[in-house]
């Protein structure tokens, strides 16, 4: 079984470290995956080379290093795709994440059991220095998990292993019209599942999130929900008719700000992490009327360092 690697970087010295020691960490069982780590420099001054160079001569599988002058999540998925060689299977993983030591061997376990052709894993919080109390009580930074074999609609690149005989079969890339909006996971894998691809779960295949300080506090969150909410109607206007997409967008919109009003009505008897909660639901409604009209909204022109 080979496999690639991939993993996007971009002016995350610190981040790229942590990830590549995880990933010469990993265990596996008999026989172990033939491996090759795929590192995309989306920093045209190659930033990461030095420390790609250093780790090549450390790690205990093939290292490529590819820079990729085109700024956006999209362009440098592409050429970490061009780069996987002659791997059947390709995994992504991002520069701010350090894999658990059986990460891989469980996404490959749930692969084979359930005969799946994409396999997606979970993502838990890190926060790489103290947080305020209302955050924890919030679960903000928290992602929904699901019983492992769980069928899903779609998949998203911060944990996932898949087919590389896909992208052949659908003569699929990752879209650059998302390149700086993100959502270009979700379009990705949404299309994968569309086309009858099985997207199953596996829920010991953990990866951790380093969550820097920049973004634990209210703007960060609010902004975050707004961009999903904007990018998901941005998706779903691609990938289907607008009669038919169009009427169901205006109605979770309007439920999504209704729960935000209710929320925000509740702030004064459950406290702040309740008024953030109202905040992000009233700016995920706002994000999806926005993406409704095509509007879209660039959160990745600026890079957080972890």
């Amino acid at each position: 079984m080979k496999i690639a690697i991939c993993a996007l970087t971009c002016e995350r010295p610190d981040g790229l470290t942590r990830l590549l020691k995880g990933l010469n960490d990993l265990t596996f069982g008999d026989p172990p995956p033939q491996v090759t780590l795929v590192i995309v420099d989306n920093d045209p001054a190659g930033s990461a080379g030095c420390i790609c160079e250093r780790f090549a001569q450390e790690l205990r599988w093939p290292l490529e290093y590819v820079v990729e002058p085109h700024r956006g999540i999209a362009p440098a998925r592409n050429a970490a795709l061009e780069n996987v060689g002659d791997a059947d299977w390709v995994c992504f993983i991002d520069d701010d994440e350090v894999p658990s030591a059986t990460w891989l061997d469980e996404l490959i376990r749930v692969q084979r059991e359930y005969d799946a052709d994409v396999v997606a894993g979970p993502v838990v919080p890190h926060f790489s220095e103290p947080v305020p109390d209302w955050i924890l009580r919030g679960r903000f930074f928290e992602r929904r998990r699901y019983p492992t074999g769980r069928r899903l609609p779609h998949a998203f690149t911060h944990n996932v292993l898949f087919r590389r005989r896909i992208l052949d079969e659908m003569n699929l890339r990752f879209d650059t019209r998302w390149a700086l909006t993100g959502g270009e996971d979700r379009h990705f894998f949404q299309q994968i599942s569309m086309k009858g691809y099985r997207i199953v779960w596996a829920d010991r295949a953990v990866v951790t999130e380093w969550i820097p300080g920049s973004r634990a506090n209210a703007a960060w969150l609010v902004r975050r929900h707004y961009r999903v909410g904007n990018t998901t109607s941005l998706i779903e206007r691609a990938l289907r008719p607008a009669w038919s997409i169009l009427p169901l967008l205006a109605s979770k919109s309007l439920a999504w700000l209704a729960i935000g009003v209710g929320l925000l009505a509740l702030t004064p008897f459950r406290g702040r992490h309740v008024r953030v909660q109202g905040q992000r639901a009233c700016a995920y409604g706002a994000g999806l009327l926005t993406g409704m009209f095509g509007l879209p909204f660039e959160e990745y022109r600026r890079t957080h360092r972890v």
